[in-house]
């Protein structure tokens, strides 16, 4: 073994020991998410929101048993955050104040359980009261901070300026610190599986994939496989975005129902099914909101499916989604449903079939593409990816599914000689027909067909027909879909109204280009919660080196390509890069019509992941790729993307594994 190889390792070992001391001193430091708590409360609606001079009082109820208090975490919410406001924190033992705290109310994200621990554990007496409070200094009516209220035995509605609101405040007390080996021993043993699956790629290499003629592709496969085994193991049930409603929507086309109901007196989507899913629905909060609970599975787990015990369920933002974005799931749960009748289980299996369908459509896309094969792995690869990909979402498989489409476009144009035959022109019409049929936003990425060339389509009647027959079926498959979704109640946002933002927008159009301009000002919040910085439900912060080291890795691949493969005809990546920003410009509208308050000057309910199909498009168009090029550093560039899930996958343990 030479000097340099033996440096390599040296260097990679420290790196390693590294991430893994950085990834434990992360599970010793962070706050109490990773702690015994109380029992957590369900929460059952948004009682009131405290803004200036307000004050929330909620008397808590000590478990038996227990003699030390290390602190207590609150259900809040700040969807319109106001960067001025101030929340104040106080916690009282028989009407005295043992605890108080203030910070700013920026600090509270969308959703989540905000955690205040006491500078020393409080010794529990049995007769004392023990009480929080609440109160908000600088905030508006609008901008003040939500408080969730449930329903326990035992304890009294909290109060709100001396008025009893309906239930208590979610909150959870803090009983007991973890112990420092259960801290280690997550981080070391994820780290560890990935030393294995490095050795094991190695290994297959001078292997079995030595007469491989692809062994970038076969030891990608490998790479990306662990990664998702170790993401499914980790990322529990219902902790990715609206997971229990897409898990509905999934069981209720698995059992021939295509096209949602509408349901309920405001006219919502969704569906008759057993009330043992309209109970797992109410239980999805416990891992979305990650209020420390380490158990929360009981719940989930005891519940049973009785065909004859049914009711009505709603989950109109799920309806809305076309039936085949759920064919994996769909096998899942029928393949499930031969031996169980847990909703547990069942969901197991859809998770386990979605993951698998992605995996394959992105290996697809990648032998497809004759070049840039490195974008398609390394996006892939991105945590939100992977998360979304072992979930029942069908995000994953949407932007798998654009990996197929713009692989074949690149196919069609630099690969195939000659003019395209029929199984060519009915491969790409499947896939593009699917893709603007997935959401209407998404639509305008079929006009990337214009980058293959005219000649390809043969002669100039072919072309033309083409052309139209594509265009007339895609617009067809939107409108299809279109007057479907139109039965149900689209007012999905707290203050949004469609129906009134659309005539606003046209009589002042105004707030909504201040609204689009500033999320472009903002676009790097946007861009870095796609790429790393923000997972889970969107709630889960990891750090911003992830983000950073993922696009700096971005970057030398687009630069890389583009300057080891330049396409004669710049211009014509135009076409290419025009109808992605289309796109994202249209899921801008959605947002504002749909989740944004008439008339208000700021996007409300804009996400990462909405981008990430868009994004895909954009970087290809970025790197210009004409033909394989030899990028340098694969090694390098694989550990540190392996190194940053495994650091998410770390704070995913943290916040959400029990």
């Amino acid at each position: 073994m030479n000097k340099s190889k033996i440096a390599k390792i040296v260097i990679s070992a420290v790196v390693s020991l590294l991430a893994l001391f950085v990834a434990v001193i992360s599970c010793m430091s962070l706050k109490y998410e990773n702690q015994r708590t109380s029992e957590f409360i369900p929460y059952e609606k948004e009682s009131a929101f405290i803004s200036d001079q307000d004050t929330l009082e909620q008397i808590v109820r000590i478990d038996e048993g227990e003699d030390k208090l290390y602190g207590f975490a609150v259900f809040l919410t700040q969807e319109t955050p106001n960067p001025v406001s101030t929340l104040k924190v106080f916690f009282k033992e028989d009407g005295k104040l043992i605890y108080s705290h203030e910070e700013p109310a920026m600090s509270i994200l969308y959703t989540e359980y905000k955690y205040f621990y006491f500078d020393e554990p409080v010794s529990i007496k049995k007769n004392s009261v023990y009480s929080f409070e609440l109160g908000v200094e600088g905030s508006e009516d609008r901008n003040g901070i939500g408080v969730y209220t449930g329903t326990k035995e035992g304890i009294g509605k909290c109060s709100i300026n001396g008025v009893p609101e309906a239930g208590p405040a979610c909150h959870v007390l803090i009983y007991e610190k973890v112990p420092l080996i259960k801290m280690i021993l997550i981080p070391a043993i994820l780290l560890f599986i990935l030393i294995l699956a490095s050795i094991l790629i190695m290994i297959l290499n001078k292997t079995f994939f030595r007469s491989s003629k692809d062994k970038l592709v076969t030891g990608f496969a490998v790479f990306y496989a662990v990664l998702l085994v170790m993401y499914s193991f980790i990322v529990p049930q219902c902790s990715v975005n609206d997971e229990a409603d897409h898990f509905l929507r999934s069981y209720e086309i698995a059992h021939g129902h295509l096209i949602s109901d509408v349901i309920g007196d405001n006219g919502q989507g969704g569906a008759v099914l057993p009330s043992a899913l309209y109970s797992y629905k109410n239980e999805q909060d416990r891992n979305w909101h990650h209020s420390g609970q380490r158990d929360h599975d009981r719940q989930l787990k005891s519940l049973v499916i009785d065909e004859n015990d049914l009711r009505e369920v709603d989950y109109t933002n799920t309806s809305l989604n076309v039936p085949f974005l759920y064919i994996p799931q769909v096998i899942g749960i029928k393949v499930a449903e031969l031996f169980t009748n847990r909703p547990f289980v069942i969901m197991y299996f859809a998770r386990i079939a979605n993951m698998i369908a992605v995996f394959c459509m992105v290996l697809l896309a990648i032998r497809i593409t004759p070049c840039g094969k490195e974008i398609f792995m390394l996006i892939s690869c991105f945590p939100f990816m992977l998360q979304d990909s072992v979930s029942c979402s069908p995000d994953a498989f949407i932007t798998a599914l654009i990996f197929i489409f713009c692989a074949l476009v690149l196919y069609m144009r630099y690969k195939l000689d000659g003019p395209m035959g029929i199984k060519h022109l009915a491969l790409l019409f499947i896939v593009t027909v699917l893709m603007c049929g997935i959401k209407l936003v998404y639509a305008p990425l079929a006009l990337i067909l214009f980058f293959i060339p005219k000649k390809k389509f043969g002669e100039d009647s072919k072309y033309i027909a083409s052309i139209a027959i594509f265009a007339l079926s895609s617009i067809l498959m939107c409108f299809m879909w279109l007057t479907v979704t139109t039965r149900y109640n689209l007012l999905l946002g707290n203050w949004s109204n469609h129906y009134r933002q659309k005539e606003y927008m046209l009589m002042d159009p105004l707030p909504f280009i201040k609204a689009v301009c500033g999320m472009i000002v903002n676009s790097g919040k946007y861009l870095f919660d796609m790429i790393g910085l923000n997972i889970g439900n969107e709630n889960i912060y990891t750090s911003h080196l992830i983000p950073l080291v993922i696009m700096a890795v971005l970057t030398y691949v687009i630069f890389s390509i583009n300057r080891g493969s330049p396409d004669r005809k710049k211009w014509s990546w135009m076409i290419w890069l025009i109808p992605p920003v289309i796109s994202a410009l249209l899921v801008l509208v959605s947002e504002y019509l749909y989740w944004t308050e008439v008339g208000a000057s700021v996007l409300t309910g804009v996400s990462g992941r909405y981008f990430l199909p868009c994004a895909v498009a954009v970087i290809i168009g970025l790197a210009r790729p004409s033909k394989p090029v030899n990028i340098g550093y694969k090694k390098t560039m694989a550990f540190a993307i392996a190194l940053c899930n495994f650091y998410c996958l770390v704070m995913f343990w943290i916040h959400t594994v029990y």
